[in-house]
């Protein structure tokens, strides 16, 4: 897990795939409607997968 950990940590491209995998699922299963909530649910969401410190 520290290596998947620190690969999202150090790769944008990584890590934006994960973000975009999380929009996919939020969208397909209608959480929230507004896109813009849709994306900064699903960052907030990969932080916590990853526990990003702010």
């Amino acid at each position: 897990m520290k290596v998947i950990r620190h690969s999202l940590l150090t790769d944008k491209v990584l890590y934006d795939a994960l973000v975009a995998s999380i929009e996919s699922a939020i969208y397909e299963n209608g959480v929230v409607r507004d896109i813009s909530d849709q994306h900064e649910l699903a960052l907030e969401i990969a932080d916590r997968i990853i526990e990003r410190e702010e």
